[in-house]
């Protein structure tokens, strides 16, 4: 009698909580959509009484107000009852990346899976790993700067005093022939590590990518790049630097201490450059330039 009773209270405790996920769904969606963004699905099923929960969706759109986003055709995602913050998730068939712009970019992989913990910190515990990565614009979209990766990995985690840190890994990639990556790499690999740590992570709020580095910027946030190396082919940067930020176009603000590469940048401004000679890559008024050698545009944040 005892063990029906607990039985019938534990179903009804999971049916409930069921509910409350589809209503925070709906809740989320109507939000999103209020705000001028997209969060969509043709299909949706959440199981996995007893001890789990899996939500999985078909046909599902995720779109913020700046035209970013992303859609799959199916996602699964599941959590214990036992650790209810803690969900993992993938793709069996891919995602799209949606631009604001240039039409979607069709991302497949042998792994595409990502983690999310705490999810209303700033930033959340998140990790995306992809495995054997291609990129391929759908018809008549523009081109995109890669075409494959063999690993990419992202990870965020908040911190103390309003602190966040990311980390992005990106392996053996091969530029798209249509990009200007391609003309840099010239067939090569290309490889990306970035570590830093950035302040003001509560500031970074706001629906899409854009509207969150605009809050950010506009606080204050300053990011100390611990570790930043780029590689692409013969070509290679590797450096650090504290105090950058994004100005209000969009592009990135802030000098990086060059431990190498510095050859490699004069080559791309059309000067012999000084070896490898330690220097400053900085990125000021819009510009980009490595001490008295203009290089470009300062690159664009959003």
């Amino acid at each position: 009698m005892v063990l029906a009773i607990a039985l019938i209270g534990w179903g009804g405790a999971w049916l409930w909580i069921k509910g409350r996920i589809e209503r925070d769904l709906d809740a989320t969606s109507a939000g999103v959509k209020a705000a001028g963004g997209e969060l969509t699905w043709s299909g949706r099923r959440v199981s996995g009484y007893p001890f789990r929960f899996d939500v999985d969706f078909t046909g599902l759109t995720w779109r913020g107000p700046d035209g970013w986003g992303v859609s799959a055709l199916e996602l699964r995602s599941e959590a214990s009852v036992f650790a209810f913050s803690h969900w993992v998730a993938y793709a069996p068939e891919g995602v799209s990346l949606v631009r604001p712009t240039g039409g979607a970019v069709g991302i497949a992989a042998q792994v595409l899976r990502a983690s999310v913990t705490d999810a209303n910190r700033l930033p959340p515990t998140f990790s995306l790993e992809g495995r054997d990565l291609t990129f391929a614009p759908v018809t008549g979209a523009k081109p995109y700067l890669l075409a494959s990766a063999r690993q990419l990995h992202i990870h965020t985690l908040a911190g103390s005093a309003d602190q966040g840190a990311f980390l992005i890994e990106l392996d053996d990639a091969r530029a798209s022939p249509e990009s200007k990556l391609a003309a840099v790499s010239n067939g090569g690999a290309v490889n990306l590590e970035a570590e830093a740590i950035y302040d003001h992570a509560d500031a970074m709020g706001g629906l899409g990518w854009t509207s969150a580095i605009r809050s950010w910027a506009t606080a204050g946030g300053k990011i100390q790049v611990r570790r930043l190396r780029f590689q692409a082919g013969a070509f290679e940067v590797d450096g650090q630097g504290s105090g950058f930020s994004v100005d209000p176009d969009g592009r990135l603000v802030g000098e990086l201490a060059l431990a190498h590469g510095v050859a490699a940048l004069a080559a791309l401004g059309g000067s012999a450059g000084s070896g490898g000679r330690a220097a400053v890559l900085s990125f000021r008024a819009g510009r980009m330039t490595l001490g008295p050698l203009a290089l470009g545009r300062s690159p664009k944040v959003y």
